[in-house]
């Protein structure tokens, strides 16, 4: 009798992708296109985890499988493919919620409350089904680097409004601080941070919020407590 491979397992030969599948040539084309993409695999080992790699590296992504569950990621890892697993659930993953987290794509292994409630704590972009097909996985893996590239155009762009922000009320505080000590108008004022700004080779907002420390620094109230502390 012709023995045929069990569906969803790696085949012999190299090829972790379905033979009739276009995915695959797609997909390779497109992470061509950029550096090697650097993936965790956070999952015990067993054929489905084995799979995975197996695809992922076929993609040209530099792979590197972990279990149990780390702490620490490897240096400057951009994707998590994590098991909700029991050991995963109620444990606390200081990466998946840092400033640069890396983009994270859940894998349950069964469906209940708390497989979902794991992936919202965790805030996964993408999930990953348990028998899903190659085009499944390539889907999950451009959405969830996608919107994880989106995210961060957008974080940095809040950052620099609230920088622009906190500048500007420096600039206002640092004004009224010049306008009160040398009694001089609103625009004298602005030229005068502007003009020292020029000479110390700085932004208006730098030299503002200089004068404002400076400022708080010299304060009758500072200079009282420095004077306690003294006797």
């Amino acid at each position: 009798m012709e023995k045929h491979p069990a569906p969803g397992l790696p085949q012999p030969q190299d090829a972790p992708w379905p033979a009739s599948s276009r995915t695959a040539p797609a997909g390779k084309a497109w992470f061509s296109q950029a550096s090697p993409l650097r993936v965790c695999v956070m999952h015990p080992d067993d054929e489905r985890s084995r799979l995975l790699i197996q695809q992922l590296q076929y993609l040209g992504c530099q792979v590197q499988a972990l279990w149990p569950p780390r702490q620490q990621l490897p240096l400057a890892t951009e994707v998590v493919f994590l098991a909700m697993h029991p050991q995963t659930l109620p444990q606390h993953l200081g990466w998946a919620h840092a400033e640069q987290a890396p983009a994270l794509i859940a894998m349950p292994g069964e469906e209940n409350a708390s497989a979902l409630s794991g992936m919202l704590a965790l805030k996964a972009l993408a999930v990953l089904p348990a028998a899903a097909s190659a085009f499944e996985l390539l889907s999950c893996l451009l959405v969830a680097c996608e919107t994880h590239k989106q995210a961060r155009k957008q974080q940095a762009r809040i950052d620099r409004l609230q920088a622009k922000l906190l500048g500007q009320r420096h600039v206002i505080e640092a004004k009224k601080v010049l306008m009160h000590s040398l009694q001089i108008d609103e625009g004298q004022a602005y030229e005068l941070i502007r003009e020292q700004a020029m000479r110390k080779r700085c932004t208006v907002e730098s030299m503002a919020e200089t004068i404002v420390s400076a400022s708080v620094l010299l304060s009758p109230a500072a200079q009282a407590a420095r004077s306690a502390r003294a006797e």
